[in-house]
């Protein structure tokens, strides 16, 4: 949901609207008129303005120019060049489309409308902040754009009026043709009405005898004819056309029948097409720096959180080691209070008995033995031997075992061998076979366990 502001300025006169969009429905909460005077603190603060304003004077030419010429900006300066003795010394903001092609000469038909930027810049002297203007057209363009929402249909006419002034437009094929506006003059209050009728009829017949294989289907009126039954009738008995009435009330709530009509042009704002926006470059900059601006607040912003972000991780981080070493020292206080206070004396003394301990005890039986334990699983040994003279290891076991067959003997016999040969894979045994086959008695010796040395890494000399 959004809150916009619809301003359309005929003469000093502004009607203005506070709209809701949302889903595609306008829902109107305020509707004002008021003079020119006051615009400019109406919009005091307001975002998102669209804006419209009468203009009399407009550029509407077709100018025809080589299909050898694509780029924008040679186009937009060859339009200018052409339409130099319409426009004279004016500065105008235009825009162009393509209504038709000739391939045999080779040449595109352009539709250009635009405004002339004298008047029509003064329309941008009253909002408050530039980039805060959504859209800005002339009432025409803005009519012709509601009449697209609103009328489903091939061809017709639009005609609007208020007070003494009256637009018509022609329509055919999505695109504006034809568009007139005039002044009507009334000396008699009586004759207004007759008179607006005459210059309605006057410009439908034009319209006729200009675009004569067109065939208008209808009628659309709005504004203060909008109400006026008489007129109606009167232009419906002169070209028997069907008159319908521009009334979105599909789309806009709010308002009640009447009051639609009186904010017609406001309303028509909100579906003005790009072809038809007038948007000067001092405006469109306005809103560049404006979107480019709030990337930037966006991404810094976005940076700003994630430093937080990271930052607020790493004192947590922080927050959980200094939790964790406050109780480490608070454990390890106590251990010290808890602990035993010896003497420098009493220390060394008990250095130098755990060096001789060291020394001792770093070759043990049951290293050894748990070395040999695949030979002692299979027969327990008769004796057992050990010696650490001169910090090396000596261990001398003697295995002996009777059988009463040979068969057995040796399969005991291959069964020891085979552990002895997996032990030798890492250390280095000394054993004697003392087996009397005649006897059937076996008897091995072991001795001498120490662990292999790597073999040293060949190198080869580079030639």
């Amino acid at each position: 949901m959004s809150i916009s502001y619809t301003i359309n300025i005929q003469d000093e006169i502004v009607a203005a609207l506070k709209v809701k969009e949302k889903s595609g429905i306008y829902t109107v909460l305020e509707e004002q008129i008021f003079e020119k005077d006051e615009l400019k603190e109406y919009l005091l603060k307001k975002k998102r303005v669209y804006l419209s304003t009468d203009q009399d004077e407009i550029l509407d030419e077709k100018v025809v120019i080589t299909n050898s010429i694509k780029n924008d900006k040679v186009l937009r300066n060859t339009i200018l060049h052409k339409l130099s003795n319409v426009i004279s010394s004016k500065n105008v903001m235009f825009t162009y489309y393509e209504i038709s092609r000739d391939s045999h000469d080779e040449t595109i038909t352009y539709q250009v409308d635009g405004v002339y930027e004298k008047e029509y810049l003064k329309l941008f002297e009253c909002p408050d902040k530039l980039e805060d203007v959504k859209t800005a057209t002339t009432s025409r363009y803005a009519l012709f754009s509601l009449s697209q929402k609103c009328i489903d249909a091939d061809s017709y006419l639009v005609v609007y009026s208020r007070g003494s002034k009256i637009v018509l437009l022609a329509v055919s094929k999505n695109r504006l043709i034809f568009s007139r506006a005039s002044t009507v003059i009334v000396d008699k209050p009586e004759d207004r009405q007759s008179t607006i009728v005459d210059e309605i009829s006057r410009t439908i017949a034009y319209t006729n005898q200009q675009f004569r294989d067109i065939n208008f289907s209808s009628i659309a009126i709005s504004g203060s004819l909008a109400i006026d039954d008489e007129v109606c009738e009167h232009i419906y008995m002169a070209f028997q056309i069907p008159v319908t009435v521009l009334y979105p009330n599909t789309f806009v709530k709010g308002l009640i029948e009447e009051e639609h009509q009186s904010y017609i042009l406001a309303i028509a704002n909100f579906f003005v097409g790009k072809d038809f926006e007038f948007i000067p470059n001092f405006v469109k900059n306005a809103q560049t720096f404006s979107l480019s601006k709030n990337i930037l607040l966006v991404l810094s912003s976005l940076i700003l959180f994630i430093i937080m972000f990271f930052t607020f991780e790493a004192y947590e981080n922080y927050i959980t080691m200094l939790n964790r070493f406050t109780n480490i020292e608070s454990r390890l206080t106590q251990m010290v209070r808890k602990s035993e206070m010896h003497s420098k004396e009493e220390l060394e003394k008990n250095f130098v008995q755990l060096q001789i301990a060291e020394k001792y005890l770093q070759y043990r039986p049951s290293d050894i033995l748990l070395t040999l334990k695949p030979l002692i699983d299979l027969d327990k040994p008769v004796s057992l031997a050990w010696n650490n003279e001169n910090e090396i290891p000596f261990v001398k076991l003697n295995f002996k075992k009777s059988f009463t067959t040979l068969e057995t003997l040796h399969a005991f016999e291959y069964d020891f061998l085979q552990a002895l040969e997996k032990i030798n894979s890492t250390y280095q045994l000394k054993h004697t076979n003392k087996t009397n086959y005649a006897k059937m008695n076996f008897e091995y010796i072991v001795s001498s366990v120490e662990k292999k040395k790597a073999p040293p890494i060949r190198r080869r000399r580079r030639k």
